[in-house]
């Protein structure tokens, strides 16, 4: 009878987990797609299987024992219940090689992807646009592919593009694109989720009597907005759509305007009367 833990190399106190690691070892080492002896790889599937749970190895402990074989025969690597797909999904995960029962099928060979970092400004994300990329292979040879990003793209948002990567072996399948995107800071705008935030400034008295201020959203178009008397600096109005699309439904956030009160320094004495008046009257 074959000794399964010498074939494997581990000892007979073995853990299931440590079975397993030294199997994926030699999977690797001995498979037929890889160069390895088909014989050895065999060996190996047929120890894996016949010792690795604890009640496989007892009653495989017993029949060694007793003397006896196990029933069957070694004929096929689909006799064994042996979860090869995700036993090889983890030994061979960035090789060339996809696995099922019969452990001869190789995945599509193809050209390496391509990774690019693309920077766009805030307002180009307002609409889905065309992008004119130029990179170059890995022969650094010119490529030049045009791509389309949709309305609301985010900072740090990553696309992938089929068939856009390199091409350096024309026997090959082309690889894919990757591209990761910067928004550029704008000077009035910034982004929160799908909502854009700006400030405005009033002054003191505008902001006690109330007034109304001109305000351009990012996309310039211009709404006259109400300041309500007595506004507090911070306060924030809301323009409603005026945002950023949402990436998935196309909707727009709002504008969140931050209302900042300035309190004049250059009053003159009579202004500053009339202030003081102003003040014992509030009280």
């Amino acid at each position: 009878m074959q000794d399964y833990y010498n074939i494997l190399g581990v000892a007979t106190t073995s853990t299931d987990d440590e079975i397993k690691s030294a199997y994926k070892k030699l999977a690797k080492q001995y498979h037929p797609d890889l160069g390895g002896d088909s014989e050895k790889f065999k060996q190996i599937n047929e120890a894996y299987d016949g010792i690795k749970t604890a009640d496989k190895r007892n009653q495989y402990n017993m029949r060694q024992q007793s003397g006896n074989q196990p029933s069957g025969g070694f004929s096929d690597f689909n006799e064994f219940n042996v979860d090869m797909n995700d036993i090889f999904g983890q030994v061979f995960r960035n090789g060339p090689f996809t696995f099922s029962a019969g452990f001869n099928r190789r995945r599509e060979l193809k050209n390496k992807d391509l990774r690019l970092m693309l920077h766009v400004s805030l307002e180009s994300t307002l609409n889905a646009h065309t992008v004119n990329l130029s990179y170059s292979n890995l022969n650094s040879q010119p490529l030049h592919s045009e791509i389309t990003l949709p309305a609301g793209i985010d900072n740090g948002s990553k696309l992938k593009f089929d068939n856009l990567g390199d091409n350096t072996q024309t026997d090959l399948t082309r690889g894919d694109l990757y591209v990761h995107i910067t928004v550029v800071d704008h000077p009035s705008f910034s982004r929160e989720g799908d909502n854009l935030r700006m400030a405005v400034t009033i002054n003191c008295f505008d902001a006690i009597l109330g007034t109304e201020k001109l305000v351009d959203t990012i996309d310039g178009k211009k709404f006259n907005v109400k300041v309500p008397a007595g506004t507090q600096t911070g306060t924030v109005l809301s323009l409603a759509g005026q945002g950023v699309p949402n990436i998935r439904s196309g909707t727009r956030g709002n504008l969140l305007i931050t209302v900042n009160v300035l309190i004049p320094t250059n009053l003159s004495t009579e202004d500053l009367g009339i202030v003081r008046g102003l003040s014992l009257v509030a009280k």
